[in-house]
């Protein structure tokens, strides 16, 4: 992610990344407790870090999409502004012309 994250997306980050380790942590202890054979306490540990890994792996990913598409639409915005100032200084017909092609753009980038 090229975008700098805000102080509360880097606390929940975090918050995500101790609460699954700690939830590993006492998957492996609840195993070592509950069975004494290891291929029961890896068989266990094994499906909880397929969960657990799975929703922090969700999470870090719908991040870095939502970063992605504030990016884009920063980007929208800014072609959007210059394209006014080139059809202010155009004549009409190019103006429609080029005002159309923009707003099938944008309504393109909108969609992703």
């Amino acid at each position: 992610m090229t975008e700098r994250l805000i102080e509360s997306e880097k606390v929940l980050a975090f918050v995500v990344l101790v609460v699954g380790l700690v939830i590993m942590v006492g998957t492996l202890g609840f195993g070592v407790w509950k069975w004494a054979g290891a291929a029961d306490v890896t068989a266990v540990l094994t499906a909880m870090g397929s969960v657990v890994g799975s929703l922090v792996g969700a999470f870090f990913g719908l991040m870095t999409g939502a970063a992605g598409k504030n990016r884009a639409d920063k980007h929208a915005e800014l072609a959007d502004a210059m394209l006014g100032r080139v059809a202010a200084i155009t004549d009409a017909s190019l103006r429609q012309s080029v005002d159309g092609m923009l707003k099938e753009y944008y309504d393109d980038i909108k969609n992703l």
